[in-house]
């Protein structure tokens, strides 16, 4: 009985990590998409200010 109760929270537990896991990885990869878009657009736009300095 008692390590049945413990075994169940033991799933419960590694359950919720992996909610976390997941959770963490996407904010990283939301991140991650952001950054190469702010990025993409400072390259952009320094080739268009190149291009009217020119």
């Amino acid at each position: 009985m008692l390590s049945d109760y413990t075994q169940s929270n033991d799933n419960t537990i590694s359950c919720t990590n992996e909610m976390h896991g997941r959770k963490r990885l996407s904010l990283y990869f939301m991140i991650r998409e952001i950054s190469l878009f702010v990025l993409y657009r400072i390259i952009n736009s320094q080739e268009g200010i190149a291009h009217i300095q020119k």
